[in-house]
């Protein structure tokens, strides 16, 4: 069977619509053009990140424990909805974001395999989901995330007087997240004290 080039198109533009698993595990673990990876991430987590105890309901459905569990974690939210990741046990990564009512968990291994993903509703105990539905949510999430991880960077550039390489990050992360104004901040003090 021989496919011509309009069809070949057609069928990279519905890959594009319906992300598969392997497709999001990739994105999570390492983003398209490799300018970063679910390592940057776990680097956040590490040297940000605050102490803290996963809720036993949380940690039994998501598959990280049976009880309460000790947890690392570092998030941040744009006013519509936050973003977090914790590091749960020394083993799993747990993805999260809320908005309003609705919470949407995903355990990553630590190397960046996503292995379950939880809804969480007001008012329930969760529901393990098929992976696929929410497939995008989870993309934007990672983004989130490392646009987060690149604004820090840029901002600790700066105080190292590594303007060029702030410069770099931030607009790294404004590629992720262009609504983040701490991205354009630093990218603003970098330039300026850049030509002083």
């Amino acid at each position: 069977m021989r496919i011509t080039a309009a069809a070949a198109t057609l069928l990279c533009f519905l890959c594009l619509l319906v992300p598969t698993q392997a497709q999001t595990l990739m994105h999570c673990a390492k983003s398209v053009d490799s300018k970063y990876s679910f390592k940057d991430l776990i680097n956040l987590v590490q040297s940000s990140g605050r102490p803290g105890r996963l809720p036993a309901s949380f940690a039994n459905i998501l598959g990280v424990g049976n009880g309460d569990v000790d947890k690392i974690s570092f998030g941040a939210g744009n006013g519509t909805y936050k973003v977090q990741i914790d590091f749960v046990q020394g083993k799993f990564y747990v993805l999260s974001k809320e908005e309003r009512d609705d919470l949407l968990s995903w355990r990553l291994s630590t190397s960046g395999e996503l292995e379950r993903t939880v809804r969480f509703m007001k008012g329930t105990t969760g529901e393990v989901k098929a992976n696929q539905l929410f497939a995008n949510e989870l993309k934007k999430v990672c983004e989130d995330l490392q646009a987060i991880e690149f604004t820090y960077r840029g901002s600790d550039s700066n105080e190292k007087g590594e303007y060029h390489r702030a410069i770099q990050d931030v607009e790294l992360a404004m590629e992720l997240d262009p609504s983040n104004p701490w991205s354009y901040y630093f990218r603003g003090v970098a330039r300026e004290k850049s030509v002083i």
